[in-house]
C-alpha cells in the first residue's frame, strides 16, 4: 500500500508539473499609443502638434503634461460668408407685350460666385409669371427672359442686400413686341395673327388661302427670306402642296432645314399634313 501510495503521489506530482508546464502564455498586448493621429511607441515622449503638451506613452496609456510656456491660440470666430460677399436680387413678372403673365418663363443672368468665378443664375417663373433671381453680385448685368423662341434682354444694376424690380419701378417684365421674328401664313379658316395681335406681338403676314398662295410659296421657297424668322405659323386651310413640282420640293427642304437650325413651325388643324409630310 505504501508503494502504491508513493507511486500514486509520484504520478499526481508529475501530472501537476505537466499541467503547469503546458499552460498557455499570456497574449501579447499592443502597448503603443496614438498622438495627433500618429503612432507613439511605448517609453517615448513627444510634444503635441499644438506645442502645448508633452506626452509620454506609459503602460497605462498616453500621459500628457501641460507646458507652462505655451499660450493656447484663441480660435477665430466664424464669419458668415454672405457678409464677406454681399449679394442682391432682381424681381419681375414675365409677361407678353399686352401684360399677360407667362408661366414657366426662364430667367437668367451672368454673375459670379464669392470666389469670382463666372456662373449663370437661373430660375423659372411661377404660374403667373412672377420670379425672383437671387444671389447676384452687385453691379451692372443683363437679365434675359426666355419663353420658347421669344426672348428679351434687360440691363439692370444689382444692389447689395436688396431685391429690386427688374425695370427699377414695377415688377412687369414684358417681352418686347419684336421678341421673336414671326411669320404667319394665312388660310381659309382660323387666324392666328389675331391672337398674336391681341398679345401685342409683331408679325409678317403671307397669304396662303385658296386662289392666292404665291406669297406663302415665295416665303417657304426662299431660304434667305425664311431664315430671318424664328417661328412660322401656318393657319388652317392654307394651300401648300409640298408634292407639286420643284417649288414644292424646295419648300419642304427649306422647312426641314428651318427646324433643324432651331426654328419652330406651328401648323393648325388641316395643315397638320405639312408636318406629316416632312
Amino acid at each position: 500500500m505504501r508503494l502504491g501510495g508513493l507511486t500514486l503521489g509520484l504520478i499526481l506530482g508529475l501530472a501537476g508539473l505537466g499541467c503547469e508546464g503546458s499552460a498557455p502564455a499570456s497574449p501579447t498586448v499592443n502597448t503603443d499609443c496614438q498622438l495627433d493621429g500618429a503612432r507613439l511607441p511605448r517609453g517615448e515622449t513627444r510634444v503635441d502638434s499644438a506645442g502645448c503638451q508633452s506626452c509620454s506613452c506609459t503602460p497605462g496609456g498616453l500621459a500628457c503634461v501641460q507646458l507652462t510656456e505655451c499660450t493656447m491660440a484663441t480660435p477665430e470666430p466664424e464669419v458668415d460668408p454672405r457678409l464677406e460677399c454681399p449679394v442682391g436680387a432682381v424681381t419681375g413678372r414675365a409677361c407678353s407685350p399686352d401684360g399677360a403673365g407667362i408661366p414657366g418663363a426662364t430667367v437668367t443672368a451672368a454673375t459670379t460666385d464669392c470666389a469670382g468665378h463666372a456662373r449663370i443664375a437661373r430660375v423659372q417663373a411661377d404660374h403667373a409669371g412672377h420670379f425672383r433671381l437671387p444671389d447676384l453680385v452687385p453691379g451692372a448685368t443683363t437679365i434675359t427672359v426666355t419663353a420658347g423662341r421669344f426672348e428679351s434682354r434687360y440691363a439692370v444694376v444689382v444692389e447689395a442686400d436688396r431685391a429690386l424690380p427688374i425695370d427699377g419701378t414695377s415688377d412687369k417684365t414684358c417681352l418686347a413686341a419684336d421678341a421673336a421674328k414671326l411669320a404667319v401664313i394665312g388660310g381659309d379658316y382660323d387666324a392666328i395673327e389675331d391672337v398674336l395681335g391681341r398679345l401685342g406681338f409683331e408679325y409678317d403676314l403671307y397669304c396662303g388661302a385658296g386662289g392666292h398662295t404665291w406669297p406663302a410659296r415665295q416665303l417657304l421657297g426662299d431660304w434667305d427670306r425664311l431664315s430671318r424668322y424664328d417661328i412660322v405659323f401656318i393657319n388652317c386651310g392654307a394651300h401648300l402642296d409640298l408634292r407639286r413640282g420643284v417649288i414644292g420640293q424646295q419648300m419642304g427642304n427649306n422647312l426641314r432645314r428651318f427646324v433643324a437650325e432651331g426654328g419652330s413651325v406651328y401648323a393648325s388643324d388641316l395643315t397638320a399634313g405639312v408636318v406629316n409630310r416632312l
